[in-house]
């Protein structure tokens, strides 16, 4: 192809999206390497310490949009030491050093920006907001933490052409700063607004009806809870915003009623009864995980919800609840079933051969169980065949499972669900042995992401999971029997895996992981006896990162001794 001009190239490249279809191609040859990196639109750093903040600035100087994730995905969970790291302001700084005239300007087109579970600090912030300014329309600061609303002051006041401003789920400090006011008067660009379970109360409502009545395009809102001391929140509030489809509220109060646009298709939060019809009819999406309904009511709102494609909901509502929903939400794409840590709720197997049979349509299922049964994978497996990610947890309790292990289960649903590129099996002792670890193997070639909980029997199980699963780039195990030299050995087979999370595993010699090669290991103190350690592993460009607390070790710094424990 030497014929061919570096603008024919670039135009060919253009047409080409998915990130591992450019990975391929920017392999062929040196001239396609620098076509990809003139072409590429945005980025995803799949781990923030895979590489340095300058390799991206030196090879990816024309992106739009970049993704950065930091944190494992359990410390959702509380299950990572609190300043284990993934700080974004050294990413931060490399992004506005290179916007500044003196340098051979690169990000002049980044205008989005997408941080998860990373710490976010407000000197970032601040700095962020002063390299980018107006040309910054999308900020997403994804279940990250670190910050105050003096922050976000900060980027109200300075990012005025700001279409998305994403916090969901981030742990916030309110330090009293006017950061939603000075969004109000900054902004009329507004299409997304999000700061749903931060911890951030609403309480002047001025703010909010200004930024209703200025932002034309707002499509989605969503809000933290609207506080006690609100008495006077006018029912046709969010009536005024005439293009919104998002909403989802809070409220302290209960003696509190609001009328919903009819625009709306998604909603989470409190459902205000009596329920209107011709609005829950419109709804695709719903999240109910923050309400107080009971069972009952849970079912009342399904039976005004027939077209539903995505559900949020927690184990209330029970088999009952699942069969109605299976009935009457054909459309059913997405559920997720989440324990409610109370005896209110039990789902089993049979809910879930009911939702599997009647929803055809599904393709993301995550569901907390109390009992579980090899008939309801082969259910998914035979009837479920555009499933993309399923994830079955199998709660704790005293009473008797109908049928463990999952082998042929799980056998059957990967057999039958062909296009599944995630998976998480989270059972008790004994509830997948190594034959069905090795069915994983032989039928995951698409898994990209793998959770395995209290599942196989030995080293054996987990070897031949990893001489298939070629695609496999995460995986986490909790509660296997597998030791470190069987997981050495499975990485090594597992050549596309980039990112590995242990906890309460058979622990023999540590050094064992060094059969990893070029992969930097961590090793997680245990904060007390009866905290399991953890191992945190990945493959980097730069080696050890300098940041980590005293609690996180990397193993190459461990001297073991044998019958001594560990010694620094």
């Amino acid at each position: 192809m030497e014929w061919m001009s570096d603008e024919l190239l670039d135009s060919i490249f253009s047409f080409i999206d998915h990130p591992m279809d450019r990975r391929a191609l920017s392999e062929v040859c040196k001239r396609w390497y620098l076509a990809d990196a003139r072409t590429r639109k945005s980025i995803t750093v799949g781990f923030s310490y895979a590489i340095e903040p300058s390799n991206l600035s030196r090879r990816f100087r024309n992106i739009q949009a970049l993704k950065i994730k930091g944190k494992p995905r359990v410390s959702e969970f509380g299950m990572v030491v609190k300043d284990w790291g993934a700080y974004c302001e050294p990413w931060i700084q490399e992004l506005v050093s290179q916007r500044h005239p003196s340098s051979a300007t690169a990000f002049a087109s980044l205008t989005s920006l997408h941080f998860r579970r990373m710490e976010v600090s407000d000197t970032a912030l601040r700095l962020l907001a002063r390299g980018f300014g107006s040309s910054l329309q999308v900020l997403r600061l994804d279940k990250c933490s670190g910050f105050s609303t003096a922050g976000l002051e900060a980027v109200a006041r300075e990012c005025k052409s700001l279409r998305v401003l994403y916090l969901e789920e981030s742990v916030i400090e309110d330090d009293g700063s006017q950061w939603l006011h000075e969004l109000a008067v900054s902004n009329s660009a507004l299409e997304v607004l999000n700061f749903f379970l931060t911890g951030l109360d609403l309480s002047n409502l001025s703010d909010l009806a200004h930024i209703i009545a200025n932002c034309k395009s707002l499509t989605s809102l969503k809000l933290g809870e609207i506080s006690r001391g609100v008495v006077d929140l006018p029912a046709d509030i969010f009536i005024a915003a005439k293009s919104l489809k998002e909403l989802a509220v809070i409220f302290a109060r209960n003696n509190i009623s609001v009328n919903l646009p009819k625009t709306l298709t998604s909603f989470a939060g409190d459902l205000l009864f009596p329920l209107d019809p011709l609005v829950c009819s419109n709804f695709r999406e719903l999240d109910l995980m923050s309400t107080t309904l009971t069972a009952e009511e849970h079912m009342q709102v399904i039976q005004c919800c027939p077209n539903l494609e995505v559900l949020k909901v927690r184990n209330i509502i029970g088999d009952a609840g699942v069969a109605t929903l299976a009935s009457l939400c054909p459309k059913l794409r997405r559920i997720r079933i989440e324990n409610l840590e109370d005896a209110y709720g039990f789902c089993s197997y049979k809910g879930l051969i009911t939702l599997a049979s009647r929803c055809v349509n599904l393709q993301h299922v995550a569901i907390y169980v109390s009992d579980i049964a090899n008939s309801a994978l082969r259910a998914f497996g035979t009837h479920c065949p555009h499933m993309l990610d399923f994830r079955i947890v199998l709660l704790e309790s005293t009473l008797p499972v109908t049928e463990l292990p999952l082998d042929s289960g799980v056998r059957a649903l990967l057999q039958g669900c062909r296009k599944i590129t995630r998976l998480a099996i989270y059972l008790r002792n004994g509830g997948l042995t190594d034959a069905g670890l090795a069915a994983i193997g032989s039928l995951g070639e698409h898994l990209t992401w793998l959770l395995l909980g209290c599942v196989g029997t030995s080293d054996r199980g987990l070897i031949d999971l990893a001489s298939g699963c070629r695609s496999l780039q995460k995986l986490e195990l909790r509660d296997c029997p597998f030791t470190e030299g069987g997981i050495a050995v499975s990485v090594r087979l597992l050549a596309s895996l980039r990112f590995l999370w242990i906890q309460k595993y058979r622990e023999s010699n540590p050094y064992d992981l060094l059969q990893m090669g070029d992969w930097v290991v961590e090793y997680i103190v245990p904060s007390s006896d009866t905290t399991p350690s953890q191992v945190v592993a990945y493959r980097s460009t730069v080696g050890h990162r300098s940041d980590f607390p005293e609690e996180v070790i990397p193993l190459s710094q461990i001297a073991w001794a044998f019958g001594g424990g560990f010694h620094i």
